[in-house]
């Protein structure tokens, strides 16, 4: 996960609609920064074992718009 364009390491499990980043050596972050959870940074992200979903999630009602 991309927190202002620095890598950070996400916390326990990605939850249906949640994931935490761990922002703590961050100098200067601030809410409203920008995260990048999906993109195309190819050394951001790993393969994986897990089958995929067979649905995605919707965003959920703690989402604001």
């Amino acid at each position: 996960m991309l927190v202002a364009g620095r890598r950070c390491p996400l916390v326990g499990a990605v939850s249906m609609d949640i994931a935490i980043a761990d922002v703590t050596d961050l100098a200067g972050v601030a809410i409203g920064d920008e995260v990048v959870v999906l993109g195309r940074v190819p050394d951001a992200s790993a393969p994986t074992t897990s089958p995929p979903p067979s649905w995605p999630p919707g965003p959920g009602c703690r989402s604001t718009r």
